[in-house]
């Protein structure tokens, strides 16, 4: 790029020189002018290389954050702050309709772009892409689901929206137990409102971003109250999201769907951040002394901007609110006998 920019300065000034200026002024004055003239000169130059350097270098972060800020998803804003975030900048053009993606960020498990629909003269339709209508391929095998609310609207002719994918929703063809460390995605698009067309994008993508800021931790932390042990085997912080996994032992007879029961798990940091909870599902295994075991993990918490020294367990009962003729209301509460702390260290 630099050289681009050198070019194109060498190319103004050249024109500057062939014009000569011709000044009809009093001797004492020409001092004074010439200081006026080389200044309008040096800021001309300053306009023309911040122009062109503003017309070359890609929205990289800056359109990411603004889309992420747009959509309002719970702690993006800090992965991109702290630069977790891969500049695209690939785009794919039909019927003057022009699909692009500038930023990526992936992880273990998940994957989230912001993408951007633009108009030129030509545009045959100015409909707003349905992100129903957008296929992604990892390494050519197609994945199954993923989220994305409608565009909306850039204030500036352009719509801009975030495609996210998790591990979770797998590929069409089976599970997806960890995204590849490095694959090529293909964002394809075939239709957009009633205008037929081939838009797609392949991108090389690379988890080594995330990874190098990625902490495991296994704290093998256990903590018993009335014959109900919750075991914390490990936590997984990745630049987006917290993963812990559980084990719950519980007597024999314990039904989860009793109202005392355990419901889900919420977890604070230590300075009082919610990350989030996680609800108690699956099949129990019987284990010795007439006990179950339950194997779950909490997935999708919310990292906090600076790893914690120590996280909150609160296991959460539902407690009725009310009940009427369509539905009964819950609402989670605290078990405090339960609540423990898992410190983390590596």
């Amino acid at each position: 790029m630099s050289s681009q920019l050198d070019e194109l300065l060498k190319q103004s000034a050249h024109r500057l020189n062939r014009h000569k200026l011709v000044l009809e002024v009093e001797p004492r004055t020409l001092a004074p002018v010439a200081r006026r003239i080389r200044q309008r000169i040096v800021v001309t130059c300053m306009i023309l290389f911040l122009s062109i350097a503003a017309l070359m270098i890609p929205f990289s972060s800056k359109v990411l954050a603004y889309v992420a800020n747009l959509i309002q998803i719970e702690g993006f804003q800090q992965v991109v702050d702290k630069g977790f975030v891969t500049p695209v900048g690939q785009k794919s053009l039909q019927h003057g309709i022009e699909l692009s993606v500038e930023n990526l960020y992936v992880d273990q498990g998940e994957l989230l772009f912001d993408m951007v629909q633009s108009y030129g003269k030509e545009a045959v339709s100015r409909l707003v892409l349905n992100t129903n209508d957008v296929q992604l391929f990892i390494d050519g095998k197609k994945l199954a689901n993923h989220t994305g609310g409608e565009f909306r609207d850039l204030q500036d002719g352009r719509y801009g929206g975030m495609i996210y994918y998790t591990r979770n929703y797998g590929y069409e063809e089976g599970p997806c137990r960890a995204l590849p460390e490095q694959f090529r995605l293909t964002i394809q698009v075939n239709r957009i409102g009633d205008v037929q067309g081939n838009w797609s994008i392949e991108i090389p993508v690379s988890r080594e971003l995330s990874d190098q800021a990625t902490r495991t931790f296994e704290p093998r932390i256990s903590h018993e109250v009335n014959g109900i042990t919750i075991n914390v085997e490990r936590v997984l912080m990745t630049p987006l999201s917290t993963s812990i996994d559980f084990e719950m032992t519980v007597p024999e007879n314990y039904s989860l769907t009793d109202p005392s029961a355990i419901s889900s798990i919420q977890v604070k940091d230590d300075k009082g951040y919610i990350m989030g909870s996680g609800y108690i599902t699956g099949e129990g295994e019987p284990v010795e002394g007439a006990r179950m075991k339950y194997r779950f993990t909490s997935d999708n918490l919310h990292t906090p901007k600076e790893t914690p020294k120590e996280l909150v367990i609160i296991p959460q009962r539902s407690v009725m609110d009310k009940q009427d003729e369509w539905a009964t209301y819950f609402h989670e509460e605290a078990f405090e006998p339960y609540v423990f702390y898992v410190p983390l260290q590596k």
